[in-house]
């Protein structure tokens, strides 16, 4: 009531309809289906429609209303100030209640009142009885529109099945959120720096996150159909078709595939090619420094290991159809023929002189040749040499033997001249 007026007995007539119960409930009617109320069934009911109606308006209200008792009254040709207003408490012929209704004939004296219950009814039949029992069922769906300084908001939600939408408008921020049944919420949170979009269940989610400065994708499982391609800045351009990736640069710490086809490998680091034994059965066993693959001696078992480090081949075999080297080291080279058999090699031998070279052969013999225009020179440390091809002028082929004198052991001559082609194991020098 926002202004009091004191009329006492300045009426013609005054009829006291009595006090009706205090009111304990108020209920907001926010459609022909929806209503909000607050407050017990002891007394009377306040109901009125408001569309925009909140639990904490209706709240607000009771605080407001209840306990108040309505009286009821009719006064004739009222003395009062022309400006009272519906609503303004007022005294009159000793009773203190409100003015409800205001009846000017225009002469001034209007005659005023507060209408009992019945008339009520009559007067505003869409509220009906204020003195109804609450039997109204609150509605399951409900809207509501707030508007304050610092925020608007819209929101839908059912309370019975747990679900609820809102959309948010803030100085800050405007976020639009769904929530569902178990711990269900999708919202979109937009701020002047970044957008967030993330989906919930309770105990999974996934997000999007735009910034200025990137994107951010989180969540248990992305799956991406059709052409997806990325630019970069340095106009790079990474494209995924299906199965297949082209790009320029992959960065990777290991990339596991069971078949993998490359133009060319330029490799910095080391790279260690190999394949398990059979009798590897937990990680444990499986070497993790080069020093582990090697035996007693320093060389590599037989475990099918691979190792290029630094320039240099590790491996227990090299099969090739040609192989090219500047240098080739190592004990024993192996001569096989086309049928992979055995022929002959070169083997380290420990001579009279310290470690040697030997070369044998299986079967067959040994055969050295060369050209029309080449030689054949042997020659040790010691001086003595053997030379087949041309002299020093150049012009007859010879055998020529030098470097120290020819030394025959006596079981290499005879006794006497051979007769005929001579005997096995004899050497003779004949003169012509």
């Amino acid at each position: 009531m926002s202004d009091k007026l004191f009329v006492g007995l300045g009426v013609t007539s005054v009829e006291d309809n009595g006090t009706l119960p205090p009111i304990s409930r108020v209920t907001l009617m926010v459609d022909d289906n929806n209503a909000i109320t607050a407050g017990d069934d002891t007394g009377r009911e306040i109901i009125a429609d408001c569309p925009f109606a909140t639990q904490e308006m209706v709240n607000a209200l009771l605080a407001n209303l209840q306990g108040y008792q309505y009286h009821a009254y009719t006064a004739s040709d009222a003395g009062i100030d022309p400006a009272v207003e519906l609503g303004d408490a007022v005294t009159v012929g000793g009773i203190y209640s409100v003015v409800s209704r205001i009846e000017d004939d225009g002469t001034g004296y209007p005659s005023i009142a507060a209408p009992g219950e019945a008339e009520l009814e009559d007067e505003y039949p869409s509220v009906g009885p204020v003195t109804q029992t609450f039997n109204r069922q609150i509605s399951e769906t409900r809207s509501l529109i707030s508007k304050t300084s610092e925020e608007i908001l819209l929101k839908v939600e059912n309370e019975l099945e747990g679900l609820s939408s809102s959309f948010s408008v803030q100085l800050q921020q405007i976020q639009s959120q769904v929530t569902g049944l178990n711990g269900q919420v999708s919202s979109i949170t937009q701020k002047v720096d970044n957008i967030t979009l993330s989906v919930s269940n309770g105990s999974t989610s996934s997000s999007i996150s735009l910034s200025v400065g990137g994107v951010t994708v989180s969540s248990q499982t992305i799956q991406m159909n059709g052409l997806v391609t990325f630019t970069g800045l340095a106009n790079g351009t990474t494209t995924i078709d299906g199965a297949c990736i082209k790009t320029g640069t992959i960065e990777a710490s290991r990339i596991d595939t069971d078949s993998l086809y490359v133009n060319a490998a330029n490799i910095t680091g080391s790279l260690t090619i190999g394949q398990l034994p059979n009798n590897v059965a937990t990680t444990g066993d499986i070497p993790d420094k080069v020093s582990d693959l090697e035996n007693d001696e320093g060389y590599q078992t037989e475990q099918g290991v691979v190792t290029i480090i630094d320039g240099r081949v590790t491996a227990d075999y090299v099969e090739a159809l040609g192989v090219r080297a500047r240098y080739l080291q190592g004990e024993t080279v192996q001569l096989l023929s086309s049928s992979g058999s055995l022929v002959g090699a070169m083997d380290i031998v420990n001579t009279n002189s310290g470690d040697g070279l030997t070369i044998g052969t299986n079967r067959g013999g040994i055969r050295i040749e060369t050209g029309q225009s080449g030689n054949i020179y042997i020659r040790s440390g010691h001086g003595p040499f053997l030379m087949l091809g041309y002299g020093d002028t150049g012009s007859t082929a010879m055998c020529q033997l030098g470097g120290g004198p020819l030394v025959i052991p006596g079981a290499s001559y005879g006794s006497r001249a051979p007769s005929g082609s001579g005997e096995y194991g004899e050497v003779y020098f004949q003169l012509e």
